[in-house]
């Protein structure tokens, strides 16, 4: 891919906000959260957004998750929009320069510079790519946050493609100091006592049909206060 819009302009701005999109997952915020790292590497002033209010917990395993401001400061000079394929998931206004990293085939290139690989199965790795690309330094924190947003987004490694491109940066990773277990644990294992109350309900009132084939949940708004 062509990183070199995306390196000017860096190169030419001295305060940066990466922008992560509203209700995030492990993807965007570990995309936002390797270019953080590789910003301050160059010595850029570095803010990091998100206008969700409520980060969950599980991706306190994410390096700089606990510096996340709900709106954008007015030195902002260059806006990084990762993981959203529209405009209208980042709720900041794009009045700036802005590039965009995602891997949503359904990207509308609204950004100045847009960095998509459909192919791509996540986009820490489209990030972890410009990254080598550009002979960062690849660190334990750069390594741990691409490694979270692949390991969701591959949905555990069972969503991977042929040419196995997933396991080898995954193997480069925990070689760069990804930490494989405490990733593995919080977003996988980790659930907070409203999500097992609120589980329980669901298979209280579980329905079967086509003969035990098929499970029915409902989730209603009563339920989710209960919980």
């Amino acid at each position: 891919m062509n990183f070199e819009c995306a390196k000017k302009l860096i190169a030419t701005a001295k305060s940066i906000t990466v922008v992560a999109h509203e209700n995030p997952d492990a993807d965007t915020l570990g995309s936002c959260s390797a270019l953080y790292t590789y910003l301050l590497q160059l010595h850029k002033k570095v803010h990091f957004v998100c206008k969700t209010e409520t980060i969950s917990k599980r991706y306190s395993v994410i390096p700089w998750v606990e510096k996340i401001k709900r709106t954008l400061p007015p030195s902002t000079e260059l806006i990084i929009v990762c993981d959203a394929a529209r405009q209208e998931r980042c709720v900041v206004p794009l009045d700036r320069p802005c590039i965009n990293f995602d891997h949503h085939g359904s990207n509308t290139g609204f950004c100045d510079c847009n960095i998509v690989d459909p192919s791509a199965l996540s986009t820490t790795l489209v990030v972890y790519d410009f990254l080598c690309a550009t002979k960062a330094k690849i660190n334990k924190k750069i390594a741990t946050a691409v490694y979270a947003g692949l390991l969701e987004d591959t949905r555990r490694f069972s969503t991977i493609d042929k040419e196995g491109r997933v396991f080898a940066s995954a193997q480069q990773l925990i070689a760069y100091g990804a930490e494989h277990e405490n990733v593995v644990n919080r977003l996988q294992k980790y659930s907070t006592l409203s999500q097992l109350r609120l589980q329980g309900m669901m298979l209280q009132e579980m329905r079967l049909v086509k003969d035990g084939r098929i499970a029915l949940f409902r989730v209603d708004k009563e339920m989710l206060l209960r919980s």
